[in-house]
């Protein structure tokens, strides 16, 4: 939270979201995470059927990346700002992925069982 918004809640003049309101709203969150990553994990499971345990650990890799690099992110380039977050949150995002989907191609999932995989 930046000054101008201590400030502002400190003396009264802004109204903070109510814990249970927030607690809600974390809870939402945090369920829709839970729905994306199982079609993420479940779709690569579909396509790459042989390799299911390489497939399952490097998706969970990927996850702890993107936290450690969200958090860097956050503390050095946007420099603690919650605004310059959420701006980079709406915006940002999106765009990154439009520019990176041109790079990604369409495979066809394995279909059959490959000796060299075991």
């Amino acid at each position: 939270m930046d000054e101008a918004n201590k400030s502002l809640e400190g003396a009264g003049k802004t109204q903070g979201p109510q814990h249970a309101r927030l607690c809600l709203a974390f809870c939402v969150a945090t369920n829709s995470s839970a729905w994306l990553s199982t079609a993420v994990l479940v779709t690569n499971m579909r396509n790459f059927p042989l390799s299911r345990g390489t497939v399952a650990g490097v998706l969970k890799g990927y996850g702890g990346i993107c936290a450690a690099v969200f958090t860097e992110i956050y503390s050095t380039l946007l420099r603690n700002s919650s605004s310059k977050l959420l701006m980079f949150l709406a915006l940002g995002i999106p765009v990154l992925c439009f520019i990176v989907m041109y790079f990604v191609r369409a495979c066809t999932p394995a279909s059959g069982e490959d000796s060299s995989e075991c």
